[in-house]
């Protein structure tokens, strides 16, 4: 529900069992309902990778979830050629920011830069993740041969819809060569 990016929206459907086997013919309702089950924490992955941590997805076939005892049945009695209806209902919620960013270890000061992170931008996932490697390319380029940058250690505030993230830095002896 509501207008999404249209990365987000790409992402949700190549992450659907549901949407990408669509076309694939008729499916039994045991495996029909194994892949709604299987779709949600899918999306919510998605959803949470672009920085939407507070999700709902939900998803209904033939009017009725997953879980409900009297599914199978429904199912049963939907002629064998007849599609049931599925219908996936996906919110968002809130867009998280990064909040504070914490680099812990002696990080020369030109090289701080090189994260590519800074306090409010949106908390996507990959980018938090890339900034480890980025840090880490800088401070080699440096000199520091043996430097290790450690991976984020992410805490979400849900009330803020921030998510603070500390990097552990070791940059050993800076090398001439």
């Amino acid at each position: 529900s509501g207008a999404r990016p249209p990365e987000v929206e790409r992402a949700l459907r190549a992450s659907s069992q549901l949407v990408t086997l669509a076309g694939a013919g008729p499916v039994p309702p045991f495996a029909l309902v194994t892949r709604v089950r299987d779709d949600v924490p899918r999306l919510q992955t998605a959803l949470d990778s672009f920085g939407y941590y507070q999700n709902t997805v939900s998803i209904t076939i033939a009017g009725m979830g997953p879980d409900d005892p009297e599914l199978p049945a429904r199912l049963d009695a939907i002629a064998q050629a007849t599609p049931a209806q599925v219908k996936i209902a996906v919110s968002t919620g809130p867009l998280y920011h990064v909040g504070k960013v914490v680099l812990l270890g002696n990080v020369p000061v030109h090289d701080r830069d090189a994260l590519g992170l800074r306090s409010g931008d949106p908390a996507i996932a990959g980018v938090v993740l890339d900034a480890q490697s980025r840090l880490l390319a800088a401070l080699q380029e440096d000199g520091y041969a043996l430097a290790k940058v450690g991976s984020p250690d992410a805490t979400a505030d849900d009330a803020a819809h921030t998510i603070d993230v500390t990097y552990r830095i070791e940059t050993g002896a800076q090398v001439a060569v």
